[in-house]
């Protein structure tokens, strides 16, 4: 889940509150009781200090297996292993100049965002954000290829398959958890972007749109990149690629974040702030 504090509540104390909250709504289960969605977001939405509050798991009601099961809260110290599962013959990546292998894996908890969990191979964190196609996370790293247009390693959001393209063998995957994300405050950024192919009105529309999913998948704290940086592995998700990645673009002229002339690639910001999309400006149209 992620929240926006109330003005004057400090955010590390109402995550506190809120996880406070959780634990004792999950200790009143029983086993073979169904957690009940409607019931589990009023009681975090009414913390003190909750201003907004976004459910990236459950999005409805949970059900348990049998009369003995129990529901249990979330726990972030907790590493889910998750078997890698081969999904074809490797192939050669220019990119890397090595060989890359795909492969699958399932998620125990889904549907999920991507600021609501993270994931490690062997012993490294690989890094998870927005993704370049409405609907998933790109997930980028040590002992992933590099090259996300030709071997992108992704996670859908909803059913929580993750596709990988892993080079050689880096180890074991597991995942963790980010039960609770909260910041203070919002900054909207106007996207301004040029662009040449098919651009009807149809078009702008579901370019403004895809980049619109795309900054719903920004964490609070992390940044927004009109192109990729080089030397930061996140930056491999970002506006350019989002809209060279729609059908009919043939060509992405500029982007430029907050103002018009601004030459910058990125709008960094701190770790209690969420940066938003804001209007979205095509060929100096808003539709």
């Amino acid at each position: 889940m992620r929240f926006k504090a109330l003005d004057g509540f400090d955010v590390t104390e109402t995550s506190l509150q809120v996880q406070s909250a959780l634990l004792s709504f999950v200790d009143l289960l029983r086993p073979g009781q169904p957690v009940i969605y409607s019931r589990l977001f009023s009681t975090l939405n009414n913390v003190s200090g909750v201003d907004t509050l976004i459910m990236a798991t459950p999005i409805g009601d949970l059900f348990p297996a049998n009369s003995l099961q129990l529901f249990t809260p979330p726990d972030p110290n907790f590493s889910y292993p998750l078997a890698k599962n081969g999904a074809g013959s490797p192939s050669f990546s220019v990119v890397d100049n090595a060989n890359v292998s795909p492969y699958t894996a399932q998620l125990p908890v889904f549907p999920v965002q991507a600021w609501s969990f993270t994931l490690f191979l062997g012993i490294k964190q690989l890094t998870v954000v927005s993704g370049i196609y409405p609907g998933f996370a790109q997930v980028v790293g040590p002992g992933l290829s590099a090259d996300i247009n030709n071997f992108p390693s992704t996670v859908n959001l909803l059913t929580g398959q993750a596709t990988l393209y892993v080079i050689g063998a880096p180890g074991d995957l597991s995942m963790t958890l980010i039960p609770i994300n909260g910041y203070a405050t919002d900054k909207f950024v106007n996207i301004y972007v040029g662009y040449s192919g098919d651009t009807s009105i149809t078009k702008r529309r579901e370019i403004r749109s895809a980049i619109e999913a795309w900054g719903n998948g920004v964490a609070a704290g992390g940044s927004i990149y009109g192109q990729k940086v080089p030397g930061i592995i996140g930056s491999a998700s970002n506006i350019t690629a989002v809209i060279k990645a729609i059908s009919g673009v043939s060509s992405v002229n500029r982007v430029a974040l907050d103002t018009p002339g601004n030459t910058s690639a990125v709008i960094n910001t701190v770790e209690t702030e969420l940066l938003r999309i804001g209007d979205v400006i095509i060929n100096n149209s808003i539709d």
